[in-house]
């Protein structure tokens, strides 16, 4: 009797075990790794032969996705895309942007395309590797490479000038770039930062080895307040770049960051989508994302977001 009695106990915790862990995300041990997404979230699956790596929206509608030969369209806010890259200029794409509705950039490994009718039509500007860049108009832009080239362009990319800040060469991780308008603007190469007041003329060192390879983003509202993100973590700085000061760190996948003004804004840290109202010293989650391995975030406003990652998920956020 006792030993049936024994059996009966080791069976119902053996069910109860199992029932508790069948979908426990990562750590589970039966079933796939769930998303646990926040009100207005959603997952679209747009296409998992593709790795995601950036992502930008003109409005809560229009927008663009890009990733491993790979450009795709949207005028419904994200709910149904469109490839609108030829065959003979595909690329493993990292970064895109729209100055406007017609003109848009896209960074490659091999190349830089451009865009001057709303993604109908494309040109390659460049064909060598190319990683980040920033255009503050139609007209003047910045690109960096993985190897601390630095193009700039003052006609929207018929020609470019080539020239490195600080003397930097080699290879030593990501390369971020960011400019507030055709002159103010940053370079970040390995860890050092510098920074530019007359629309890369000149470079002025502004940080040595501050921040810690394989920092892809970089993120200003203004000429103080701004932030660093990547696969070591997420930074912020109060002084234009000379000191930063650790938001959240040890990135398994990556981080970026989407902010309105000095304290208002998103931050992807981990797989976690958060909401930050203190310029990312405190997060509050709003999604945890298991099913994609999330790399990049965009806000058009507080109302409207969009994450993307591989294998080819896109995660939408509408206010409810």
């Amino acid at each position: 009797m006792q030993d049936k009695m024994l059996i009966r106990l080791i069976f119902c915790a053996t069910v109860l075990f199992f029932s508790c862990t069948k979908n426990d995300g990562p750590q589970g041990t039966l079933g796939p790794p769930v998303d646990t997404l926040g009100t207005g979230w959603q997952r679209i699956k747009v296409d998992t032969t593709i790795a995601f790596r950036d992502v930008f929206f003109l409005n809560s509608l229009s927008g663009y996705v890009a990733g491993t030969g790979y450009i795709g369209k949207t005028s419904d806010g994200g709910l149904s895309w469109t490839n609108v890259l030829p065959d003979s200029l595909k690329d493993d794409f990292y970064r895109l942007y729209f100055s406007d509705a017609q003109h848009g950039w896209a960074a490659g490994s091999a190349s830089l395309i451009r865009t001057k009718d709303g993604g109908a039509t494309w040109e390659r500007l460049l064909k060598s590797e190319t990683f980040d860049l920033s255009f503050p108009d139609g007209n003047n832009g910045y690109v960096t490479t993985q190897y601390g080239s630095f193009y700039k362009t003052s006609n929207g990319g018929n020609s470019f000038t080539t020239f490195n800040p600080g003397g930097t060469t080699g290879s030593v991780g990501a390369r971020a770039v960011y400019f507030l308008n055709a002159q103010y603007g940053w370079f970040q190469y390995g860890g050092s930062v510098y920074r530019t007041r007359d629309g890369g003329a000149s470079f002025e060192t502004v940080s040595i080895n501050t921040l810690p390879a394989g920092q892809y983003v970089l993120s200003f509202i203004d000429s103080s307040k701004g932030w660093s993100a990547g696969l070591s973590g997420i930074y912020g700085t109060s002084d234009g770049g000379k000191t930063f000061k650790t938001l959240s760190g040890g990135q398994s996948i990556g981080s970026d960051v989407s902010f309105f003004d000095a304290n208002n804004g998103f931050v992807l840290s981990n797989g976690n989508i958060c909401s930050t109202t203190d310029g990312g010293a405190t997060l509050n989650v709003l999604s945890r994302v298991h099913k994609a391995n999330l790399v990049q975030i965009y806000f058009t406003d507080a109302s409207h977001g969009w994450a993307v990652g591989s294998p080819g998920f896109m995660y939408r956020y509408v206010k409810p």
